[in-house]
């Protein structure tokens, strides 16, 4: 092999390395994800609650909506601070109304309870449990760690000391087998709530939050002609009571 050979293998290399490091840190926050339920309770206040948005630029620029929310609470006479709503949120979305929706849930100056790590105090969050996106740290970095995987097998597979090129198809095929299984799941857990949905009990609700959203973006025709192209939006938030307690949601359908 030449040192292209080489510095190919390398980067196929970093590709697995990060892929792992991914699903390492993805794990820890999946651990925490099922063990929080069961952690002390102490009360709390939020310190700030502000929304964002950043628009990327490009002739495809998007628009993400962030949200930067600090809790403080106490843990043996010491002060703390957590901006951890939930495990696996990222803080920001390309839908408006789910930043909003933590923002309406946690105002500033809002008394919570904060769950928090029994030995490390400074480890807390708001909303204990699993949820469905703490999953995609650790199946992005599967993902990535199995493409990488896949490549170096095929750039193997070139050389006739290396005659791996079945295995490197057999790992393609399971990159796409996890692929599927994964929006699988997701999906049949949509469908399953669907059907569901149409027997649960009716609340009045109230909109607390709605906005005219739209997005415009430069294409290319197959003459290679520049277009703009506009896609419209109208995200949207609404409260309702059920026993006493308030709730939120921006879902509308299924």
């Amino acid at each position: 092999m030449e040192f292209t050979d080489y510095a190919a293998l390398f980067f196929f290399g970093l590709m697995i390395l990060g892929g792992l490091a991914m699903i390492v840190s993805g794990a820890g926050d999946l651990w925490r994800a099922f063990a929080s339920p069961a952690w002390p309770a102490v009360p709390g206040v939020i310190l700030e609650s502000e929304v964002s948005a950043t628009t990327s630029s490009g002739s495809r620029g998007s628009t993400m909506h962030n949200i930067k929310l600090t809790a403080g609470y106490q843990v043996n006479g010491r002060d703390y601070e957590t901006g951890t709503i939930y495990y696996g949120f990222s803080g920001g979305s390309g839908d408006a109304s789910v930043a909003q929706l933590e923002h309406l849930r946690y105002p500033a100056g809002a008394k919570v309870a904060v769950y928090h790590h029994p030995r490390e105090p400074a480890t807390a969050v708001l909303r204990p449990g699993f949820d469905l996106d703490v999953l995609g740290l650790p199946t992005g970095g599967l993902a990535v760690a199995l493409i990488g995987f896949t490549f170096v097998i095929f750039y193997l597979g070139g050389f006739k000391e290396y005659p791996v090129m079945a295995l490197g198809f057999r790992t393609f095929g399971l990159v796409f087998l996890l692929a599927g299984a994964a929006m699988l799941t997701a999906g049949l857990l949509r469908f399953k709530h669907a059907l569901d949905s149409r027997s649960w009990p009716v609340t009045a609700g109230v909109i607390v939050y709605a906005a005219e959203h739209s997005n415009t973006s430069e294409v290319r025709d197959s003459d290679g002609e520049r277009h703009s192209a506009t896609s419209y939006g109208a995200p949207l938030a609404y409260k309702f009571e059920v026993n006493g307690k308030t709730y939120f949601s921006n879902i509308r359908t299924f």
